[in-house]
């Protein structure tokens, strides 16, 4: 029995590190989302993309308590970032305009994050999200 009472939880455990993150819900808003975990990735980001629908997104896991820097290299269309730590919106940086290779504004929150999402230029406001929102990240 007592190895049972330690197999169980690691077991659970170790399933659940296998789950990713599919959907983002802010405000009973579901947004589908891709993650960008790896630096090939977050790079690439939304780059060279046509479109995205619009309740999809991409999410960045990024270092906790960080501020990265985020560009609209080679991107087709506005964005909104969703500044996002410990569950709670923290900021907003609204309708950040497409930019070809070169790039010249670079956006970072205002506040360390740990995850940042990117939607549809103007989403936001029109789903109602403000900073201290909190936000429900579900699993597959």
């Amino acid at each position: 029995m007592p190895k049972l009472i330690i197999i169980l939880p690691l077991l659970f455990i170790l399933t659940a590190c296998d789950r990713a993150i599919s959907q983002v819900v802010i405000n009973d808003q579901t947004v589908a989302v891709e993650v960008a975990v790896t630096p090939d990735e977050q790079y690439q980001g939304l780059s060279d993309r046509e479109n995205l629908c619009a309740d999809c997104g991409l999410l960045f896991v990024v270092t906790a308590n960080s501020r990265p820097d985020f560009v609209m290299r080679n991107m087709n269309f506005p964005l909104d970032f969703i500044w996002i730590n410990d569950d709670i919106i923290v900021d907003i940086t609204a309708q950040a305009q497409p930019e070809g290779e070169a790039t010249k504004a670079i956006y970072q929150a205002s506040l360390p994050v740990d995850y940042v999402l990117e939607i549809n230029g103007g989403q936001a406001e029109v789903w109602g999200w403000q900073i201290g929102e909190r936000v429900k990240l579900k699993y597959d």
